[in-house]
């Protein structure tokens, strides 16, 4: 239960090093950026370092020199400043301005970015699944122009051969559609090169739907003939011929019903049973080409698959170096990164850039510059690691309060385990997250395999096994008094028992909240939070004495309620928590303001007093609903053994089994919402603002 203690880092030094300083810190791993150029020493130049290249310095000279000239930056001015040619710098400025806008476009465009979309490009022609690789294991070193020059020859080869491909599916597909006719002419005694030889006609092949050739007949038009060769349910494959003047009328009243044309290709000759011989020659060499074609692409994909991989990865890493370059501030020629890495690791960043002498580092306290605030990175044991992902949902502490991730595990699987108790049933829910956590390492996998236990482990205790109850009710009636009763209570699922234990449990999850909440103000050393609040030693004391004074007289028979009990538990620590404001600026040193005057502030602080002692109430009957839910969970699985015994022989196993899986997924999901709920609405809500901010690696 621990928050990962950092250190601020400033690092500073020439732009011309700004591109490997940036690489080793997103090497590193571990290094959380921050913006530079929001702080105010930076804000002078009120321009983040976007984008670099090794031009860069350069161009920021221009820049700078160019606005205090009060010049624009285009080449048609380069001769307004022919008169400053005694100065060195802007004879430098007036050297470089006609080369501005190829220096401005490699330093404000990621070069990277076209290369990723290259890469995307070639591994969706060949289908690859892209997977990066990591750092350590890219065996060679390429310029930018290199990688450009060999993604852009690949990118070529694949396009040709796409196209390649293309052609020739489409020629197959045309060849196999004129075998189909060609089939349907085989017996006639057609002569193709005759038939094509004819100057003043149009002739064309093709299949018309039959409803269409059923109205050629009631068609009046002396312009065309017409020759059907095989009329089948759906189509007549057919011919019309029309002479040349008049086919752009002929082809636009066959096109209205709806006329497919067929192309005879012009490898067709002579008789159809000749041409169709032509014709399957050209599939068979269309084929062939397809086949040498696709075995190229594979060769491709096999030969440079891990090159195209490596590449990948290393433009990618590239890439986000470079816009990480964002959070870094430029004043003249000097960059300024800011940003925060484990405390533990800190020899280890410095030891990484021995080899760059122009970089300076200073390593500090995170808390030593109050503009920044600090990042918090979790670090918790094995058994709660995974419910981090939870206490994320609802906010992560704040880099000096405390984590709550074992409080909200340890609860979290407690509960779950006794809303949901069922030895069968809590095992299955534990198989399933510990195959699911071994294929995919998913957290909410492991916490799966962790409430299921806890539910197996509670269904041993209220003899609950797929349903069937008072499975150990033999061996809890050899038990001594008292636990026998308190064990029969437990397995007949007493209602008033269960019900009285959960307010019970509320009760301590309540107190063990406040303490929580006042142990972060002690860490925070904030007096007002540990002393004078709701949840605050005032608030436990008057919440602890009420449930004593409760439990005192119902079922102790103690009455505690005397006038100094009264006085001090009771009546004191209210009056704290109504005055809570001025006293805790008194006791954090700040200055005691009371707006709206004294008679205002005690009539609304009257209220929220009111509110107060209204939330410890309802927050303690909402765990209720933890006893609600094992009765619950006993009645719907009495529904479901009332349904199998009422079904014949074989019937009843499926409807035991759909029955408890539709439990598992149905309930289980319920169950593991409200006990969320619980923890957030009911716990965190007294002892946990969420309102840190996540360390991110770059």
């Amino acid at each position: 239960m621990a928050i990962t203690k950092m250190s601020l880092v400033k690092l500073n030094g020439n732009v011309k090093n700004i591109d490997d300083t940036m690489v080793k810190c997103c090497n590193f791993g571990m290094f959380h950026p921050e913006r530079a150029s929001l702080l105010e020493e930076y804000e002078k130049n009120n321009d983040s370092f976007l984008e670099y290249s090794k031009n860069t310095g350069y161009l920021r000279k221009i820049v700078d020199l160019a606005g205090k000239l009060g010049l624009g930056l285009f080449k048609d001015q380069i001769s307004d400043l022919k008169k400053f040619e005694d100065s060195d710098k802007i004879n430098s400025l007036s050297n470089n301005l006609n080369v501005k806008n190829d220096i401005e476009s490699k330093a404000y465009n990621n070069q990277y970015k076209n290369l990723l979309d290259i890469c995307n490009e070639i591994f969706a022609k060949l289908n690859l699944k892209v997977h990066e690789v990591d750092n350590d294991n890219i065996n060679f070193n390429l310029s930018i122009d290199e990688m450009c020059k060999y993604l852009e020859n690949i990118k070529s080869r694949i396009l040709y051969l796409q196209e390649q491909k293309e052609i020739n599916q489409k020629k197959i597909s045309d060849y196999m559609s004129a075998i189909v006719q060609l089939n349907n002419l085989y017996e006639s005694n057609i002569n193709f090169d005759r038939l094509f030889a004819c100057r003043y006609l149009k002739i064309r092949f093709g299949r018309l739907p039959k409803e269409s050739y059923e109205k050629l007949s009631i068609l009046d038009n002396d312009n065309f003939v017409f020759v059907s060769f095989k009329l089948d349910s759906h189509y007549s494959w057919c011919v019309y011929i029309t002479p040349l003047g008049c086919h752009r009328e002929v082809d636009s009243m066959f096109k209205s019903l709806f006329f497919e044309r067929i192309r005879i290709p012009v490898c067709a000759h002579d008789t159809p049973s000749n041409a169709r011989a032509h014709v399957e020659e050209q599939i068979i060499k269309h084929r062939n080409i397809l086949k040498s074609v696709n075995d190229e692409l594979d060769e491709i994909k096999k030969v440079e698959q891990d090159k195209l991989m490596q590449l990948y990865s290393k433009i990618k890493f590239f890439s986000q170096c470079f816009d990480n370059k964002k959070y870094a501030a430029v004043f003249e020629d000097r960059f300024y990164i800011i940003g925060f890495i484990p405390q533990d690791r800190e020899h280890d960043f410095v030891k990484q850039f021995s080899d760059l002498k122009d970089v300076d580092i200073t390593i500090s306290e995170p808390m030593s510059d109050k503009r920044i605030k600090a990042p918090v990175k979790l670090k918790n044991n094995r058994f709660s690691r995974p419910f981090e992902d939870f206490v994320a949902m609802y906010g992560l502490p704040d880099y000096q309060n405390v984590d709550p991730t074992v409080f909200l595990s340890f609860f979290y699987t407690l509960f779950f385990g006794i809303m949901f108790g069922d030895i069968g049933q809590g095992l299955v829910i534990a198989l399933i997250g510990f195959v699911w956590s071994k294929l995919k390492g998913s957290n909410f996998a492991k916490i799966l395999t962790r409430i299921g236990l806890s539910s197996a482990f509670f269904g041993v205790i209220y003899g609950s096994c797929f349903g069937y109850e008072d499975l150990f009710e033999s061996y809890i009636l050899k038990f001594p008094e008292p636990y026998r009763d308190l064990m029969l209570n437990l397995s007949h699922k007493d209602t008033n028992f269960l019900l009285i234990g959960a307010i019970g449990i509320g009760v301590c999850a309540n107190i063990f909240a406040m303490l929580f909440n006042m142990f972060s103000g002690v860490k925070q050393k904030k007096a007002s939070i540990y002393l004078f609040g709701q949840n605050g030693l005032a608030g436990l004391t008057f919440y602890a004495s009420l449930i004593l004074a409760i439990v005192g007289n119902k079922f102790l028979k103690i009455n505690v309620l005397n006038p100094w009990f009264i006085i001090l538990c009771l009546v004191l620590p209210l009056i704290l928590i109504w005055v809570k404001e001025p006293l805790g600026d008194k006791v954090d040193g700040r200055e005691v303001k009371i707006h709206d005057g004294v008679g205002m502030f005690l009539m609304e602080n009257f209220f929220e007093l009111y509110e107060v002692i209204l939330g410890f109430v309802s927050n303690t009957i909402s765990f209720v609903r933890v006893g609600a839910f094992v009765i619950s969970h006993a009645g719907i699985m009495s529904v479901v053994m009332n349904f199998a015994r009422s079904m014949p022989q074989g019937g009843n196993i499926l409807m035991l089994i759909f029955g408890n899986l539709f439990v598992i997924g149905f309930e289980g999901l319920i169950v593991g919402i409200q006990v969320l709920r619980l923890q957030f609405y009911e716990i965190f809500s007294r002892c946990f603002d969420g309102a840190g901010k996540p360390f991110k690696n770059i």
